[in-house]
């Protein structure tokens, strides 16, 4: 009798050790699914971004062909005005979407061109052509003038690197037994 009580026991232990087992094994496998899920949607919405940034990129270096344009026009025709406003509408409704550099080389380049007129007059009233002020005149209206082209170059380096930057996080713990959550930048 004592002999079948503690088979029975033994019996039972197992058990309890086989569901125990299984129940450790299913939380462990839902950690594992969470985690595969939560790449899977990082993932996911890290392509979609870059489809737009990719996209947001090459209307902005499509619009910076318009540049020159706009410098050209006179400073009262209307259809300077609209394709000053189109473009920093544009911008303003896009911007986030591009690199910084890139950002700021098509903000630039759209304001110098809007004012070129104004830069070049300014330019043209320094008649003394061996004056320090004339050659730094000079220079800045040939550095606004290049900046129109700049940006398109600014523009496409922007897009030859990497647009998305997975942030990995890690939860690691100190000695002290505090948990601390690292990130890792991929």
């Amino acid at each position: 009798m004592k002999t079948e009580i503690i088979v029975a026991i033994i019996a039972f232990a197992g058990v309890i050790l086989s569901a125990l087992a299984a129940f450790i094994g299913s939380i462990i496998g839902q950690y594992i699914n969470m985690k595969i899920a939560k790449e899977a949607s990082r993932d996911k919405y890290a392509l979609a971004a870059l489809d737009k940034k990719l996209e947001i990129h090459q209307i902005a270096y499509d619009r910076t062909w318009e540049f020159p344009t706009i410098a050209h026009l006179p400073d009262d025709s209307e259809e300077k005005n609209k394709m000053f406003n189109d473009n920093h509408k544009w911008w303003r409704e896009n911007c986030l979407f591009l690199e910084p550099k890139s950002r700021k080389a098509f903000f630039d380049a759209l304001w110098n061109a809007n004012f070129y007129k104004l830069y070049l007059e300014d330019f043209k009233e320094s008649r003394d052509k061996s004056t320090k002020e004339y050659e730094e005149k000079k220079r800045e209206l040939y550095r606004r003038w290049d900046s129109l082209f700049e940006a398109r170059r600014i523009i496409e380096n922007g897009v030859s690197k990497p647009l998305i930057k997975y942030v990995e996080e890690t939860e690691e713990y100190t000695a002290e037994g505090k948990k601390e959550v690292k990130k890792t930048k991929k």
